[in-house]
This record gives C-alpha cells, sequence and structure tokens, in this order.
C-alpha cells in the first residue's frame, strides 16, 4: 500500500499561527469546457467553511490561474516562494491538476483538488489528494448500471485531446471487458474550442444500445446535436465530466434529452444525505441555489485542513481515515476518496 507522507504538515501545536492557503482557480475567466465558473464554485465552498467556524486561523491568497494551464506550474512557485504558501485548494479539473503536479513536488506543497479525477495523477506525487471520486472507479460503475439496466452492446465517444476524458476512456474500455459488456465501436474526436465531429460510422453507432459520452458540457451539446441531425437515435449515457447540475443540458429539447439514460456523479443534490448535509444547507441560504460539486469537495478540503484528527494533521504517515462529508462518511484511501456514486437520470 502506498502511503501518503504528510511530513510538511505542520503538528496542530503550531496552529497558533493563521495557515496560509492559496485557493487556485479561475476567477476571472471560464475556460471554454465548462459552463459554470470553476473558480466562482471553489471559493463559495471556502466562503461557507468559514461561515460554518473554522476552529483554527487561516490566512487566504486567491489565486487566479488567468483561463491558461500552463500558468499554473509558476503561480504555484510564485506564492510558495513569495508567501510562504505549503497548502494549496483548488484545481477543478485533471488537466489543470497533472499541470501542477511538478510544482507542488518541487515545493513540497500540499494540493487538495475537489474535482479532478484522473487516477495518473496520483502515480506521479504524493503531494496530491483528490476528493472526486477516481475515473477507475467512476467507469465501472457506469458500466454496472448500464449491464443492470439490461443494455448489451454499447459504443464510445471521447475526446482524443483530452487528459480525462482518454483516461476514462481507457478505464471504461477495462472495465468493459472486466464485466463483460460488449464495446462494439469507439471514436475519439477533438474537443474543446476547435472541436470537431466528422468521419464517425454513423451504423456502427445505430447497433449499440447505448453511447458512453465522457466528455464535457459544451462539447456533450455538440455531440448530441450530431446524432440527432444523422438521425442517430441510440441512448446516451454520461460521465462526471458532465457536471453535477448540468444547466446547459438541462435545457437541450425533450426529443434530444429522451436519448440520455443517465449520467453519473459524485455528488447529487436530490439525494437526502446530501440535502441534509450543514454544507448543503447553509449553501442554499446564502446562495439561493444548489451548490455544485467543486463547491461541496472545495469545503471538504478546506474541512480537512481544519481538522483536529492528528491522523490527518500530523507527520505520521497516513494509510486510510475517514470524515464526515458533504456527502456521508468518507474514506481517504492512498490519497484519493472512496465515497458513494449517483446515478441521474436528467
Amino acid at each position: 500500500m502506498k502511503y501518503f507522507f504528510l511530513f510538511w504538515i505542520v503538528s496542530t501545536s503550531l496552529y497558533s499561527e493563521c495557515l496560509k492557503v492559496g485557493i487556485l482557480g479561475e476567477f476571472k475567466t471560464t475556460t471554454y469546457r465548462t459552463s459554470y465558473s470553476y473558480g466562482k464554485e471553489i471559493n463559495r465552498g471556502i466562503e461557507v467553511a468559514k461561515e460554518l467556524k473554522l476552529n483554527n486561523c487561516f490566512s487566504f491568497s486567491k489565486i487566479d490561474i488567468g483561463n491558461n494551464i500552463a500558468n499554473i506550474n509558476g503561480l504555484i512557485k510564485k506564492y510558495h516562494k513569495d508567501k510562504g504558501i505549503r497548502y494549496f485548494i483548488g484545481l477543478g479539473t485533471s488537466e489543470q491538476t497533472h499541470a501542477a503536479i511538478s510544482a507542488v513536488n518541487e515545493t513540497d506543497s500540499l494540493l487538495i483538488s475537489p474535482t479532478a479525477t484522473d487516477d495518473a495523477i496520483l502515480k506521479k506525487s504524493e503531494n496530491v489528494i483528490l476528493l472526486s471520486s477516481l475515473n477507475s472507479a467512476l467507469a465501472e460503475k457506469v458500466v454496472l448500471e448500464a449491464k443492470r439496466r439490461g443494455i448489451k452492446d454499447v459504443a464510445m465517444i471521447y475526446g482524443k485531446n483530452n487528459l480525462y476524458s482518454k483516461s476514462m476512456a481507457n478505464f471504461f474500455r477495462e472495465a468493459c471487458v472486466k464485466h463483460n459488456l460488449n464495446l462494439i465501436y469507439e471514436e475519439g474526436i477533438r474537443i474543446g474550442r476547435s472541436s470537431t465531429i466528422s468521419n464517425m460510422k454513423d451504423d456502427e453507432f445505430k447497433k449499440a444500445s447505448a453511447i458512453f459520452l465522457p466528455v464535457f458540457e459544451h462539447d456533450v451539446v455538440k455531440v448530441l446535436g450530431y446524432l440527432h441531425s444523422k438521425k442517430i437515435g441510440t441512448k446516451v449515457i454520461g460521465a462526471d465530466s458532465w457536471g453535477s447540475d448540468s444547466k446547459i443540458i438541462k435545457t437541450l429539447p425533450n426529443k434530444v434529452k429522451k436519448k440520455i439514460l443517465f449520467s453519473v456523479t459524485s455528488y447529487d443534490t436530490s439525494n437526502n444525505i446530501v440535502k441534509e448535509n450543514d454544507f448543503y444547507l447553509k449553501y442554499k441560504n446564502k446562495y439561493d441555489s444548489d451548490p455544485l460539486d467543486i463547491a461541496a469537495f472545495s469545503f471538504e478540503a478546506l474541512s480537512l485542513l481544519d481538522s483536529k484528527n492528528n491522523d490527518f494533521i500530523s507527520d505520521k504517515k497516513i494509510g486510510q481515515f475517514s470524515y464526515k462529508g458533504t456527502t456521508g462518511e468518507v474514506k481517504v484511501v492512498n490519497n484519493c476518496v472512496n465515497r458513494d456514486v449517483f446515478f441521474r437520470d436528467i
């Protein structure tokens, strides 16, 4: 078992001084691959944590990555050198978190990412904790749910130019083999600003009972539009990349939404455990809307740093620990969470 050695984390006795924390995100702009501001939701999660009363003193620096992944490495080094920050919360995508790895390793810092999910991140750094379910776990859950619903043959469309999407596609293939679900066709497309959907074998998609679509919200809409234009009526299965509350997908015409079987998420506000959590109630009252997963898990990240649990804030090796999170009891094993996964009908 790989252990996470928190030798840089101060002991609780040092909490008499404020702990410096850098909040990493997009606070002025939004990447094309998201329909909402990651930075805004990260910040909201932190603000709710503050209002629910922190046990310890914190000093926060909001660090805007400027809508450019290439900025992340240098910003972490800069804030570590100039302000002595060794604790960072944020970076909601797997690509963003990958971009931070060399800097957090070099500066011996700790990064807690609320919603990055690529398993490969943890192979490259013991200085990162992931608070969303890993792609390997999510892909297996999707396959098992598809089989439970009587699906036998699936196809897949994924983003060949995106780390998250390629990772999810790889684990989906493996899970299909493991659980005897037939993956009869797959196609890698270019997603993002210059997305292209062409040269696909439309007849192959028609043979499948469902199409797995691990791409982002804007790209989901484009793919669904393509399938509709080609009169491909095959049902669609979504991934966590669709967002925990996709307003874009919800506004699709009913005839398009009817093609969606379900999507998978680690945070579902229709679940009673989630809705009865103190975080949800405080967020709802403060912002008059449902929180997104990135806000909820950013709240958890700060709560972990604020914890008086000596198994986390200590100078000891840690194999695993549990805490009460926004979705109920959460286990952390080898620097990533093991939490319940929810399936949502759109």
